[in-house]
């Protein structure tokens, strides 16, 4: 308990705490609630409104060093005292908030919150990937972990410098999990000695019991025990992986949604890779993109076939900070030769010409191309002006 701490010498007495004076002894002029951290000294008529108050007066220290010093030494007194309700009722107690005023906030000495892949996934963030099934989430995920572990680019995003991974996978044989990492490996992503020192996976087929429901208190706990020095958690996918609720329900995502706040705060960055629905648009509850930092859609082209394999347009449809060629969708396509995976990208504008220019060789109207393209009329006939422009 903080407060006798702060002030020894005194009595407990229910939920206040008696005693002499601010510096401690016996007596009971001074007297503070040991629940909210409230008090007074009728001698001297001082108030505090909580502990972080008390221990400024205490120690003589402005607001934010008794903050710092209360942190450091006592945890900021969340354990309830001996004789707290909340204890005899089996309640837990609530957390002591600190509350510090805006100048002394302004002060702070905070690092520059800096990106674990540029531009999409910055330090602390909460990220979403999402696409239909089958369309190459895994190997994408797979990419975007080997790149933060190696600190390799992917795509047009770059690591800036090798971080901790750690891919939490929900339903993947392991064997397919072997043959993707080695195939990325030889394709040019990352290099085999950093990713043995900082990438690491949970996966279904090496556990000796089921995956953890981490909708639930004790499936984080389980992976919480995994997450010393981690810098960037993968979640493939949130429907194998959180499976306590109904995925349509705000209520549902709650409890993973705390959770992911508490990993932000302890400066653990997350990507969640989860289904599209029907509509295109990410299966379940929309409250999930609340708390995100970036939102990526991965989509079929127009003009696919399966026989391409991992082929798709990236879409960024949440993008905190993220702006000019940055944020431009762009396409994708794993190729791969013999025993080697790689990635080649092309801009959306480049694919969407081309198209064009083949609706225009088979001599479709502007209607007819509008139509094929998905597009405007309008959009049409700029994007034909542009391309006799760069003739």
């Amino acid at each position: 308990m903080v407060v006798p701490r702060l002030m020894p010498g005194g009595i407990i007495s229910g939920e206040e705490y008696a005693c002499g004076s601010i510096a401690g002894g016996p007596g009971n002029t001074c007297s503070t609630n040991l629940l909210t951290g409230a008090g007074s000294d009728c001698k001297t008529r001082e108030t505090w409104a909580d502990v972080v108050e008390l221990a400024q007066r205490v120690w003589n220290v402005s607001p934010l060093q008794a903050a710092k010093r209360l942190s450091a030494e006592f945890g900021l007194a969340n354990d309830p005292p001996r004789h707290s309700p909340y204890l005899r009722s089996g309640i837990p107690q609530p957390p002591q908030l600190v509350a510090v005023d805006a100048v002394d906030f302004m002060e702070f000495d905070l690092p520059e919150r800096g990106f674990i892949l540029y531009p999409v996934i910055p330090y602390q963030g909460i990220v979403e990937a999402y696409a239909p099934r089958g369309i190459g989430k895994t190997y994408v995920a797979l990419s975007m972990a080997l790149a933060v572990a190696t600190g390799d680019s992917l795509f047009s995003w770059k690591a800036p410098e090798p971080k901790r991974v750690l891919y939490v996978d929900g339903e993947m044989p392991a064997r397919g999990m072997q043959e993707r990492l080695r195939a990325l490996l030889k394709g040019g992503i990352g290099d085999t000695t950093l990713a043995s020192q900082l990438f690491y996976l949970i996966t279904p087929d090496v556990q000796q019991a089921p995956m953890p429901d981490l909708s639930t208190e004790i499936g984080q706990a389980a992976i919480d025990a995994h997450l010393q020095g981690v810098s960037l958690l993968i979640l493939d996918n949130l429907a194998t992986l959180c499976r306590t609720g109904k995925e349509n329900e705000a209520r549902s995502w709650l409890p993973v949604q705390g959770w992911l706040l508490n990993l932000r705060r302890r400066g653990i960055s997350t990507l969640i890779i989860h289904h599209a629905g029907k509509s295109g648009d990410q299966r379940g509850t929309s409250a999930k993109e609340d708390i995100m930092d970036t939102v990526i859609s991965l989509r079929r082209p127009a003009e696919y076939a399966m026989s391409e394999g991992a082929r798709f347009e990236v879409h960024l449809t949440k993008a905190r900070g993220i702006v000019g060629e940055d944020a431009k969708p762009f396409e994708a396509n794993l190729r791969t030769i013999g025993e080697r995976s790689f990635w080649e990208t092309t801009p959306i504008e480049d694919v969407e010409v081309e198209r064009l220019k083949d609706c225009l060789a088979a001599k479709m109207s502007l209607r007819e191309i509008a139509e094929e393209l998905g597009k405007s009329k309008s959009t049409i006939h700029r994007m034909k002006e542009k391309m006799n422009l760069k003739k």
